[in-house]
């Protein structure tokens, strides 16, 4: 009987110990996202806190994965009310290339900077590339590879983002 009660007090602090863990991971997020936004720090805060949890109630992301990419966009120059409007268009493409919603936050503001886009176009790029995927044989680590590449290239040759995805699904 004493090793059992052991055995349950072992698990009960494995359970608090790890849960202290997650939420400090995603109040670092939150905080590191919130600091490279410049603006009112704790209205920042907030704002992400709210927004990473209630998105990870209707999404398979967790919300210091959504944390997480608050912060890419705040290093990219996003603002508040930008990233705000973006994390959704990043979750949804995240979910249709199958990829981390870091990875996917890194792969769509690469694309709009590559490609001179404002911040408002990346519902579309974003839309652009779910159906380059549905639609041809490309993936999402295809797209990024091309922009990385051949997207600074293509952009000055006058070749639009979607004229690109064009003829790499050929």
């Amino acid at each position: 009987f004493r090793e059992a009660f052991y055995e349950i007090g072992r698990e009960i602090k494995s359970f608090f110990t790890e849960s202290f863990h997650t939420f400090k991971e995603f109040d670092d997020q939150v905080r590191k996202a919130a600091s490279l936004m410049g603006t009112e720090f704790l209205t920042t805060v907030n704002e992400i806190n709210k927004s990473s949890l209630k998105l990870s109630e209707t999404t398979r992301y967790t919300a210091t994965q959504i944390a997480e990419s608050f912060g890419v966009l705040a290093m990219n120059g996003l603002n508040l009310k930008e990233a705000m409007s973006a994390i959704p268009v990043v979750l949804d493409l995240a979910e249709a290339g199958a990829y981390s919603v870091e990875r996917t936050t890194e792969i769509l503001i690469g694309t709009v900077h590559s490609f001179n886009l404002s911040v408002d176009s990346m519902k579309s790029v974003a839309n652009a590339m779910t159906n380059a995927m549905t639609t041809s044989a490309l993936s999402m680590q295809r797209i990024a590879y091309t922009v990385q590449y051949a997207g600074t290239t293509a952009d000055a040759a006058n070749q639009s983002f979607g004229q690109m995805l064009g003829i790499m699904g050929v």
